[in-house]
């Protein structure tokens, strides 16, 4: 595909040719199938989701139903590999569940990968292509998947606090409170307007109440992490920003609990406009993403206790990829929330941004992923689709989602 490196087009053009892009990284990989190329190791399904969500929504907006089909064998494969008990394997095994001898499936258990921060938002993905699937048993099969994970292994890390763990990654059962497993949030609020049932938003709930309950004085949340033990941070990197800012837009969609929206909504206000807020990390003097931005504003909790930046721990590529995807949920907050003319302007400035392709590589989109400096380019264009998406028709993301006739 010829990219025009300087020009800056519009927004359809923009997804269409993130779609033609993403399908153009799809490679024979021998008894793997054809793949979607995300940079040498193993396969993680987290890698490629939110590129799958993009050409969904591409297939939609751009009336070319090409690209939903392109999606959904990944979805068929994902779908193949949930086990009884309904835990999802972060990586692609390239077995079926069917096919896993007893011993294979309580080695996967005691060693494998099977948490709720990745699959968590895998899920949510699964709720959309059901929507969008012109296969009344791929309806079936994808909204399965999502109800046997969200009521056989989602409950088995939750918290009385309302927070959930990570399940088991590499073995580690972890089930303190990890922030990043907001993603189930996504998946939770997203099946329950499917489903009609409340209990599971209810639960979304719990955790969006959680994260809101637990901010420093400045308005940033603290981020509790597990790894390699159970630790306190300031939530300040683009990547926690995402998946937080994800989850309790899809609650607070979902939610019909007039308090717990109206609990979202103050925390998000001052979390975007604080003084050390997400904006601040985006000075107006760059031209949308800082993408060199590392927190060096500390601080402490209520109790006096001091608390380190995580914008430090994470890796520069994988959290300016997440960055791409964070305009969508601005718009999200100006139109179910309330407008703001700053949060407008960075908005519209975010998108222009992934609309030239020249500025939007540098961000990783549309990258060499065959080089060091494109590790993460796929993942960087599926979380600019989102963005693009929203921009032709905002709301799009999240009213994709109707409840099952």
């Amino acid at each position: 595909m010829n990219i025009n490196y300087g020009q800056e087009n519009s927004a359809a053009e923009t997804l269409d040719m993130y779609c033609r892009w993403i399908l153009e990284q799809e490679y024979d990989a021998g008894k793997m199938g054809k793949f979607i190329y995300c940079g040498e190791g193993a396969f993680e399904w987290y890698m490629i989701f939110y590129a799958l969500r993009t050409l969904s929504l591409g297939g939609i907006l751009l009336n070319k139903p090409e690209y939903i089909r392109a999606a959904e064998p990944y979805m068929d494969l994902y779908c193949g590999e949930q086990l009884e008990n309904g835990a999802l394997t972060s990586n692609y095994r390239g077995k079926k569940a069917s096919e896993m001898t007893p011993q294979e499936t309580e080695d996967l258990i005691r060693n494998g990968k099977l948490n709720l921060a990745d699959n968590g938002s895998d899920c949510q993905a699964l709720v959309q292509a059901a929507m969008l699937t012109d296969s009344p048993e791929r309806r079936k099969r994808y909204l399965d998947t999502v109800r046997n994970w969200l009521d056989k292994w989602v409950p088995i890390w939750a918290l009385p606090d309302g927070s959930y763990g990570n399940g088991i990654w590499g073995g580690h059962k972890l089930n303190g409170t990890y922030s990043c497993a907001v993603n189930v949030c996504s998946a939770l609020a997203s099946y329950s307007i499917v489903s009609g049932d409340d209990r599971y938003v209810r639960n979304a709930e719990g955790f969006a109440k959680f994260i809101c309950d637990h901010v420093l004085p400045d308005g940033r949340p603290v981020f509790f992490n597990v790894y390699p033990r159970i630790r306190q941070f300031i939530l300040d990197d683009y990547s926690h920003m995402f998946y937080t800012l994800e989850g309790l837009c899809w609650t607070h969609f979902a939610s019909k609990n007039g308090e717990v929206r109206k609990k979202i909504e103050t925390f998000l206000k001052n979390w975007i406009f604080g003084k050390y807020g997400i904006l601040a990390c985006w000075p107006k003097e760059f031209n949308w993403f800082n993408g060199n931005y590392v927190s060096f504003w500390n601080a402490t909790d209520e109790k006096g206790n001091e608390l380190e930046s995580f914008g430090m721990w994470a890796c520069p590529g994988w959290k300016n990829a997440k960055a791409n995807g964070i305009p969508h949920l601005f718009s999200y907050y100006l139109k179910y929330i309330e407008e703001n003319a700053e949060l407008r302007d960075r908005l519209e400035r975010g998108t222009r941004y992934l609309c030239r392709p020249l500025d939007a590589m540098v961000n990783g989109v549309m990258a060499n992923p065959r080089e060091q400096y494109g590790h993460y380019a796929v993942q960087s264009t599926g979380f600019a689709g989102l963005t693009v998406a929203e921009s032709i028709r905002p709301g799009f993301v999240f009213e994709l989602v109707k409840k099952e006739k």
